[in-house]
């Protein structure tokens, strides 16, 4: 097996790992593809003929968007330690979703790409109950489409269908889902990352000082991913970046220790095999790994949105709100999955 292919298997596995190797991949342009990448790397689409079928249909701003490359989009979480998941019935409480990325690929082209989505992002999300019942909706931070829910299977769904309607009612073809709380053990798995301390952690750890580079160790490497509160600006946008960070220098530790260690990605995968929630078989992770060694990426994007604070939640507390128009949302869209105007219109 060679080595690329080697290293895509454990991205599939492993949440971190699979955003690592799509983050850095392009790493002077972590955010966005670099136009002098886009010329580069542009997949040459024959001319539109009205005789072409669309693969598949969004709806945003009450317009019908076509589809007409054949695309597989996969949902990748990081959850916090909010609820309680190990329980059953109604003492189940699913956590909050920290982390929210989509991998998509273009099956005709060849090429994937991913999309970072804030948590804090304004969407209609499900309230089911604990038997994961119920058609009321609210309009609520996405993070908390995991909350609802009678199952750790359930809740994962709920966010699918979330992540759904947020982008139009877009397909998603599977979910991975990892506990935050399982970074440290991941951290320890590969024997400590380094990185340079983007935020000020005085108040959590006196240690983790802003400019310094450490390696982090278990339990900083959970901090580091995971904390908001009393850290910098607080905001999640700086905690985004700071994940993008870990990842990139996470994967330059599993590149390094898969050179000293043939199967270094399977000790990594039955570490954390347990952990995984997910409804991706080992013949899905098969294809994908296959697709991923042979294709080319088109960068990491994420949503611009404004940020005001808000009540939404119902619990007295202002929160976060992260808003994000149907218009960025098109553009974004566009520039992933080819989107072109298809003829239905609502009213």
């Amino acid at each position: 097996m060679s080595k690329k292919k080697i290293l895509s298997l454990g991205l599939l596995i492993v949440l971190f790992l699979l955003a690592a190797i799509i983050v850095i991949k392009n790493v002077a342009a972590p955010e966005k593809v670099q136009q002098s990448e886009k010329e580069n790397t542009e997949v040459q689409k024959e001319p539109f003929l009205e005789t072409d079928k669309p693969t598949a249909k969004i709806k945003l701003d009450k317009t019908v968007y076509d589809m007409f490359d054949e695309f597989e989009t996969y949902l990748i979480m990081g959850t916090d330690s909010s609820g309680n998941e190990n329980a059953s019935g109604d003492s189940y409480r699913g956590s909050m979703a920290d982390f929210i990325l989509l991998f998509i690929i273009n099956k005709t082209a060849d090429t994937y790409s991913c999309l970072q989505i804030n948590r804090d992002t304004m969407t209609e999300v499900q309230l089911l109950d604990r038997k994961g019942k119920g058609e009321a909706t609210a309009n609520i931070q996405l993070c908390t489409a995991h909350w609802y829910g009678g199952t750790k299977e359930q809740s994962c769904e709920n966010t699918v269908t979330a992540v759904s309607k947020l982008l139009g009612g877009l397909k998603i073809n599977g979910y991975y889902t990892l506990s935050m709380e399982k970074i440290a053990k991941l951290n320890h798995l590969v024997g400590g990352v380094e990185v340079t301390i983007q935020d000020d952690f005085s108040k959590v750890d006196d240690t983790m000082k802003l400019g310094s580079t450490i390696v982090l160790t278990d339990e900083q490497a959970y901090t580091y991913v995971h904390d908001r509160y009393n850290v910098g600006d607080e905001a999640n946008l700086s905690r985004m970046a700071r994940q993008r960070e870990y990842m990139k220098s996470l994967f330059t530790k599993v590149q390094q220790k898969t050179k000293e260690k043939s199967g270094y990605i399977n000790t990594i995968y039955k570490g954390l095999k347990q952990d995984a929630t997910t409804d991706m078989k080992g013949k899905t992770i098969s294809k994908l790994t296959n697709r991923i060694s042979k294709g080319t990426y088109l960068g990491m994007h994420t949503l611009e949105g404004q940020v005001s604070t808000g009540k939404a939640l119902g619990d007295g507390i202002d929160h976060v709100e992260y808003r994000v128009n149907d218009q960025e949302k098109i553009s974004v869209l566009t520039e992933i999955y080819g989107l072109q105007e298809g003829k239905e219109k609502d009213e």
